[in-house]
């Protein structure tokens, strides 16, 4: 038995050499030949295309959004009020769901209502976007109440004088898609903000709850999926060009 397994293991030894030396004289062909073409080697780096988003606005076609009444209706009703805090401060009002569910629709139904037109002084909005960028969305701020055009990007004059331009007016700040839980960055923001009229609102959307948590001064309030039926209108307007699908049935 013992000399059966050790014929058995040379003829596997002998087998294996066999095949190594097969694949080796194959290369060596393979290399021949790519020298007989004058085939170069090439080292190839892969490039992986990275699509920027947009940042949003807050301009909005109401004729097209469907199914938000109701929460429009809730969110004016918060920022309308002017007791929101006993103590008189800022009030900040988180809009909360998930991606692509309609948040910056909803801010932006919300920030060009005629009640909220004439209900606060001045207006800013600012797409936030993952960068918290304290500089950046302040001067925005300021471009947006100031009359003069502002280029200067020290934070301190930045402050200075958008606290000036807030000082004793009732303002709306919309802050869309915040994704940033540094509490720093946020009180640092709010101190020439604070410097408004009572009853001074920022509304935020985010999906992300630690943030609504964060920065929220009143429950966050989370808007949720579509109806079937508004679904529905949405796809008939996109694809038919009408709101009532009925009007198509064969």
């Amino acid at each position: 038995m013992s000399l059966k397994l050790k014929l058995c293991g040379e003829s596997c030894c002998l087998k294996g050499l066999n095949l190594a030396q097969e694949i080796t004289e194959r290369f060596q062909e393979i290399v021949a030949q790519k020298d007989q073409l004058d085939l170069k080697e090439k080292s190839v780096v892969k490039y992986r295309k990275v699509i920027q988003r947009l940042p949003t606005t807050s301009l909005v076609n109401e004729a097209k959004v469907y199914g938000r009444e109701k929460d429009k209706e809730e969110i004016v009703e918060v920022l309308l009020r002017d007791d929101s805090r006993s103590d008189d401060g800022l009030s900040i009002i988180p809009i909360i769901g998930m991606g692509g569910v309609g948040k910056t629709t909803l801010a932006q139904l919300v920030y060009n209502d005629d009640r909220i037109q004439g209900h606060f002084d001045l207006k800013a909005s600012v797409c936030v976007s993952e960068n918290f960028d304290v500089i950046r969305v302040t001067k925005i701020i300021l471009r947006s109440v100031a009359i003069e055009t502002v280029d200067n990007s020290d934070l301190n004059f930045l402050q200075e004088k958008l606290k000036k331009e807030l000082g004793g007016k009732k303002f709306l700040v919309a802050l869309d898609d915040v994704w940033n839980e540094n509490y720093n960055d946020v009180i640092l923001l709010s101190h020439p903000l604070e410097a408004g009229a009572s009853g001074g609102k920022i509304v935020v959307t985010t999906r992300n709850q630690g943030v609504a948590t964060m920065m929220g001064t009143v429950p966050a309030y989370l808007i949720n999926e579509l109806s079937n039926d508004d679904c529905l209108y949405v796809f008939t307007h996109q694809s038919l060009g009408t709101r009532e699908f009925n009007m198509h049935h064969p």
